[in-house]
């Protein structure tokens, strides 16, 4: 009888960790994409410390390497009441590392039931539980060991069923934690490659599309006007007199000074999908995408005229500079991004002509002569 009653008793127990693993897994499932992986660690600790009557809970990451081991996360109960010794994240060569890892060595779980008897044992650092006994787990995939869990001073022995149950939290955990690492680390990929991309596309000192970005945006806008029947303006211009500027105050200022030239000149557009581009130097470009009339670019052209005829203040320096402005109508002076391009930059050199500070509108007569405004 005595038997037949132990057996009921453990078949419950049985039944009610599977239970209590069961709730854990449908939880790290709906908590994954809204709590850290240290949180998740965390939880999974906490119902491994209940489940094995524990009071000390950690899990290590191992390295692809095999070479070194991370302590990813601790029980709460760890972290508030037992030890203060290390923080999460801390980094240790496996081999150096104390018994607790022989799990990750030697691919098997172990159990120290007189933790203090041990030979090899190592020191513990200041701020550490005292350990009594443990039981450490490692997770397998394939041939290599990805991470091991642990759980210490129970108050009796630990046996088969604790590296049973330990290990079947691990699994769980570990399958929700490297997809939600995966997923993470592809996220940082997507982002380094945006990055990337950008920096390609955009100028490094004044932050604006550069030629290879303005090229494409000029192609859309063809493509767009050709179907709509409506033209699109390149304005082209650069500064006057700015390389006496960089002689006489250095090219720190004139660096700053093309920043703030930036920052005006995208003030004076009037329309979000217009373009500010620096093409390099002192010289920049303007798209304005599907216009109704020439007067739309020439006002454009107006509004940084006159933005740019303000004094820079820049570290203590007052600095007066002006632009000289070209501007090139598709399709009236060009079909084709380098036709325009070369318009307007002969506009542009028209208007140095002139005196500077000036704006001209390329004239697509025989003779290729520019109207000054």
């Amino acid at each position: 009888m005595a038997n037949r009653t132990s057996t009921i008793v453990h078949d419950v127990t049985e039944s009610r960790r599977y239970e209590v693993a069961s709730a854990l897994h449908i939880a790290l499932l709906e908590m994954e994409g809204t709590h850290s992986i240290k949180e998740l660690l965390q939880m999974t600790l906490d119902e491994a410390e209940r489940m094995t009557e524990s009071s000390i809970g950690f899990f290590h990451f191992v390295a692809e390497d095999q070479i070194g081991l991370s302590l990813e996360a601790w029980s709460t109960n760890t972290i508030t009441k037992m030890c203060n010794a290390v923080v999460e994240g801390q980094h240790d060569a496996l081999d150096k590392a104390g018994v607790w890892a022989d799990a990750a060595r030697e691919k098997r779980a172990i159990i120290h039931n007189d933790y203090a008897s041990l030979k090899d044992r190592k020191g513990m650092p200041k701020g550490h539980a005292e350990i009594t006994r443990e039981v450490v787990v490692p997770v397998l995939r394939g041939e290599k060991v990805v991470a091991i869990i642990g759980v210490g001073n129970k108050c009796r022995n630990y046996d088969e069923s604790d590296i049973k149950w330990l290990g079947f939290l691990a699994d769980i955990a570990w399958d929700i934690v490297a997809k939600k690492n995966a997923e993470e680390k592809q996220t940082i990929l997507q982002a380094q490659k945006y990055v990337i991309e950008n920096m390609a596309m955009h100028d490094s000192l004044t932050a604006l599309p550069n030629r290879r970005l303005l090229s494409d945006r000029i192609g859309q806008a063809i493509a767009q006007c050709r179907r709509s029947s409506v033209m699109a303006a390149i304005i082209l211009f650069d500064l006057d007199k700015f390389k006496p500027v960089n002689d006489t105050f250095g090219h720190g200022i004139g660096d700053v000074l093309l920043q703030q030239v930036a920052i005006r000149a995208l003030e004076a557009l009037r329309r979000s999908g217009d373009t500010l581009a620096r093409l390099g130097g002192d010289e920049f470009v303007v798209l304005l995408p599907q216009i109704t009339a020439i007067s739309n670019a020439v006002k454009v052209a107006e509004n940084i005229l006159h933005a740019l005829s303000r004094s820079f203040e820049i570290e203590s320096h007052t600095i007066n500079i002006s632009c000289s402005i070209g501007i090139a109508i598709y399709p009236l002076h060009g079909e084709d991004e380098l036709t325009l391009i070369r318009h307007a930059d002969d506009a542009m050199y028209k208007s140095k002509s002139d005196g500077r500070s000036c704006i001209t509108v390329f004239a697509s007569d025989s003779a290729g002569v520019t109207e000054g405004i």
